[in-house]
């Protein structure tokens, strides 16, 4: 029988090895569950103030409301916002290598007519009052993981590029 080691004035089995081994595994668990949550707060694991981005300058001829940070087979939207200077009848065009990754649903309001061309989606729109704002809603659901670069330009010439990463 072996006989037990004496600590101080208790007689107790330790390995301090395991136990710093353990403590250091421990600490470097709880900071990668920090990390983590500090991602998911910051909104780079979903909605909030680092996924929201806008592209294009407020108030230009073309404007986009997106996140960055998206997932796949979830649904997701744009938020297109089109200036009075962009006239009564409006072409949006969507690059044709976004719906590789991603599928629109639905757009709000619908379409008068959709054009496709090799490079592109054009979505024609009918304006009631060219002299005030509107806004295009593009409700979508990625297919894919990955980064996508996503390019939109009116009829007019504005122009807006961003990039969005969808998670598995």
């Amino acid at each position: 029988m072996s006989r037990i080691p004496q600590v101080g004035d208790l007689q107790i089995h330790q390995n301090l090895e395991h136990s710093k081994r353990e403590a250091k595994v421990e600490r470097v668990a709880w900071a990668f569950f920090l990390l983590i949550l500090a991602a998911a707060v910051a909104g780079i694991l979903g909605p909030g103030p680092l996924s929201h981005a806008v592209a294009g300058t407020r108030d230009s001829a073309l404007w986009i409301e997106y996140n960055r940070f998206e997932h796949s087979r979830r649904p997701g939207e744009l938020v297109v916002h089109i200036g009075p200077s962009a006239g009564g009848k409006v072409g949006l065009s969507l690059s044709r290598d976004y719906f590789e990754r991603v599928q629109i649903a639905n757009i709000e309001p619908a379409p008068e007519r959709t054009v496709l061309t090799p490079e592109a989606y054009i979505y024609e729109f009918a304006r009631g009052d060219p002299a005030r704002p509107a806004a295009v809603i593009l409700h979508f659901e990625a297919r894919r993981a990955g980064f996508t670069r996503v390019r939109m330009r009116l009829d007019s010439g504005a122009q807006v590029g961003f990039t969005q990463f969808f998670f598995p």
